[in-house]
């Protein structure tokens, strides 16, 4: 009896070992966007998807930021507007690893 129950109690503690969690923690490869460059009218706005690689990855969040807010904003669900004539970057950032980021080239025109 004591034979079955110490096989039994080794088979319960294999299965319960095979069920633990994975505690290491997937880093973020790299980011995407769905867009590279944009062209954008005064006062027209337009939202960049970020994707963060790969798609288990632990922390998805991004940071959004644009080398010149006078010409082109970004909030902080990606949604860009024109501001003015000129050139922006707009650049989302994983919050996770800074030094993974994916930028976008924005023209903003006139009629």
């Amino acid at each position: 009896m004591k034979k079955i129950f110490s096989v039994l109690l080794l088979c319960v503690t294999i299965v319960l070992a095979s069920c633990e969690e994975d505690d290491d923690p997937v880093s973020v490869s790299e980011i995407t966007l769905n867009k590279e460059t944009l062209m954008l009218k005064i006062g027209d706005k337009e939202t960049l998807t970020a994707v963060i690689v790969p798609d288990n990855t632990d922390d998805k969040a991004v940071i959004w930021g644009s080398s010149s807010d006078e010409v082109a904003t970004i909030s902080a669900t990606g949604e860009v507007t024109a501001v003015k004539v000129g050139m922006a970057t707009i650049t989302a950032t994983s919050v996770s690893d800074k030094t993974k980021s994916k930028s976008c080239e924005v023209t903003v025109y006139t009629n």
